[in-house]
């Protein structure tokens, strides 16, 4: 692209191209052009133009448990390396840097040729590939418990420390050496300028005062979550540092967190759930292999596995659970009201109305239950086309109540999208509290509904769900002997939990 101030060039001046792509050493076997931003001084050299092209800004969308933060970035201005990239996240919003203290960080990204393929990001090469995929990204956030293994991937305030000293004396090597190239460029005559293969920015594009360039990156100086990172020439075909002189090459990897804190290998750092064995236990289900949500108490284990039923071929009775079982059609006969939602552990709880509690025989189980929603999308869907109040579930009523209402869902762009979702319930430890119609008393249960698309729970959402299903346990929710308490969640006696 042509400079709007400068004429086209012409054939001699094509052939001077020509030639001086042929001879010099550093010239690529890609074609080479020219892109001038209108900020800049016609003087001013040019920006390498790449196989793809650069569309000036980026936007990055960054999905976590509290919310979307979208990220505006020039393309001069890109974190180089993951260990930049993971750090920008984490400076840019506080929640995701005081959760990534107290669990490893998990970046996925998802690929816009495959809608459906969630790629891990987890080193340098990951970064590369999405900034190839477009000016566009969508980078979603899960966490993961710390191990000893992975203990030392903990964004701790010595990890920010380190990595910013480290970024900042980058960046002032880097701005000393633009300084200089540009300078040296200047020196030379006035038509390579449109040829030189290494960009330079002028200082108003550093200090963030330009008015053209709505970046979300402001110095990082401990007080603001910000951080910026110097220009790159060749952001969507070559994450390395421009051809400086060799005090620039490594640049932030001389004292990357790699070499100063032993990082895992990607292979040991990947998580992939689907092979997890300790997610995965075919024991409880007679063979066929499911997740599992363990949760420890007071030194005893709860394993609670998730066999979900597809809601394209699974029966009203399958899809709801407890509830859905010959025994419980006195309950499915009952009126629901919505208790409470919770935006945090994206949640909403239902128990009977009063008028059906009145109506009931003494000897029959109240049934509450809870919906647990893997992704932010699912529960917004829910949370817009759920009833507050409900006349019967029924197993005709079940589907067109808290199914149907979520089969389109709005996605990353805010587009209605259709979506099948995946249904699992969660009873009460049989060890705490026996399932029964006609014992009296409370019986709580939870549906987990996730994305079909998904084999298992996001690994932010199975942290979620257990630590909510924790929360119960330590409550007393699902112990017997003790009386309801005002929010629908179960017994318990002065705080302390009867785990016989």
């Amino acid at each position: 692209m042509q400079d709007s101030h400068q004429p086209p060039i012409g054939e001699a001046e094509q052939e001077n191209l020509s030639l001086h792509q042929q001879t010099s050493h550093k010239a690529r076997e890609a074609p080479v052009g020219t892109y001038s931003p209108p900020y800049l001084s016609p003087l001013r050299p040019s920006y390498t133009h790449h196989p793809k092209p650069s569309m000036g800004l980026r936007k990055i969308r960054i999905e976590y448990w509290e919310g979307v933060k979208i990220l505006v970035l020039r393309d001069d201005n890109l974190p180089r390396t993951y260990e930049e990239f993971a750090f920008t996240v984490c400076a840019k919003v506080p929640a995701i840097r005081a959760a990534a203290e107290q669990f490893v960080l998990r970046l996925r990204w998802k690929d816009p040729e495959q809608p459906d393929r969630m790629v891990h990001l987890d080193d340098d090469d990951d970064l590369e590939l999405l900034y190839e995929s477009g000016n566009i990204a969508v980078v979603m956030v899960e966490l993961e418990e710390t191990s000893e293994e992975t203990v030392e991937q903990l964004w701790t305030k010595e990890r920010i420390a380190l990595v910013k000293d480290a970024m900042n004396a980058r960046q002032a090597e880097q701005r000393q050496g633009a300084r200089a190239h540009q300078q040296a460029q200047f020196d030379q005559p006035k038509q390579t300028f449109a040829f030189t293969e290494v960009s330079s920015i002028s200082e108003r594009s550093y200090n963030g005062s330009n008015p053209y360039l709505p970046s979300a990156y402001q110095p990082f100086d401990g007080s603001a979550d910000s951080v910026r990172s110097s220009n790159s020439s060749s952001p969507m075909s070559n994450m390395n540092p421009p051809p400086y002189p060799d005090s620039h090459k490594r640049g932030l990897s001389d004292v990357t967190l790699s070499d100063a804190m032993g990082h895992l290998s990607l292979k040991e750092r990947l998580t992939n759930l689907i092979a997890e064995p300790a997610f995965l236990d075919a024991s409880l289900t007679g063979g066929a292999a499911v997740q599992v949500v363990s949760v420890a108490i007071s030194g005893r284990e709860f394993k609670f596995p998730l066999e979900f039923k597809n809601a394209m071929t699974a029966t009203n009775a399958e899809l709801m659970g407890v509830l859905g079982k010959p025994l419980w059609i006195g309950q499915r006969s009952w009126g629901y009201k919505r208790l409470k939602f919770d935006e945090d552990d994206m949640t909403i709880t239902y128990m009977p109305r009063k008028s059906s509690t009145r109506a009931k025989f003494q000897s029959d189980t109240e049934y509450h239950f809870t919906i647990f929603f893997d992704s932010r999308p699912l529960f917004r869907a829910a949370m817009e086309n759920y009833s507050d109040k409900i006349e019967t579930l029924t197993l005709e009523d079940f589907r067109p109540t808290f199914v149907s209402p979520i089969s389109i869902v709005r996605d990353i762009g805010n587009d209605r999208m259709p979506i099948t979702t995946e249904w699992a319930c969660i009873s009460p430890p049989v060890e705490l509290l026996v399932e029964n119609a006609k014992a009296g008393g409370r019986y709580h249960c939870v549906y987990v509904v996730k994305d079909a698309r998904n084999p298992v729970l996001s690994e932010s959402g199975r942290i979620r769900l257990q630590t909510w299903l924790k929360t119960q346990l330590i409550a007393g929710a699902w112990t017997s002997g003790g009386k309801p308490d005002s929010f629908g969640f179960g017994a318990h006696s002065n705080g302390v939990v009867h785990l016989a």
